[in-house]
């Protein structure tokens, strides 16, 4: 964990998230990680992209996800690590990366403005993610917020309860 922190002056951002997926995608012994960074559409509409996808979900690098209909918004509502179990039977656009038998998603945030989530996914039911993951996983989304101190992805927005999210 140390190395990770101390690559943050060494490496650009997509490198350093990179390898912070895939700490994540070993020490939790995941199929799949990676971030969803919030951001604006053309049709100027929040949206999640994955970002420094490692595992399975590799192959879907750049994939978008609407905001206001999400895993990871609902993880952002909440403002606390979630776990979901086979998502894709709520949100039919994830068939495409079925099954997931585990999602584990951790908000992020640099202090001022949302920026998404990092997460970890089991495929199939090799393992269930447990307290353990969820702190090594918040550890690993506030080391990762970091990068993006002063640089609120989709505007300024101060953690807070769902009202204070621009999130539908």
């Amino acid at each position: 964990l140390l190395a990770l922190a101390r690559s943050i002056a060494t490496e650009s951002r997509n490198a350093f998230l990179a390898k912070v997926s895939g700490y994540a995608l070993t020490v939790c012994r995941a199929e799949s990680a990676g971030f969803s960074l919030l951001e604006i559409d053309e049709q100027g509409a929040e949206i999640f992209r994955w970002t420094a996808t490692r595992g399975r979900m590799q192959q879907f690098e750049g994939g978008t996800t609407p905001a206001s209909f999400s895993p990871c918004g609902h993880c952002l509502e909440r403002d606390s690590p979630q776990l979901f179990q086979y998502p894709e039977r709520f949100y039919s656009y994830l068939a495409p990366i079925a099954p997931i038998s585990e999602l584990l998603l951790i908000p992020m945030h640099d202090e001022h403005a949302w920026v998404g989530t990092i997460w970890v996914i089991c495929h199939e039911k090799r393992r269930r993610f447990d307290r353990e993951d969820a702190r090594i996983m918040s550890e690993l989304g506030s080391l990762a917020s970091a990068v993006f101190q002063g640089q609120g992805v989709a505007g300024p927005r101060k953690p807070g309860p769902a009202p204070a999210l621009a999130i539908r």
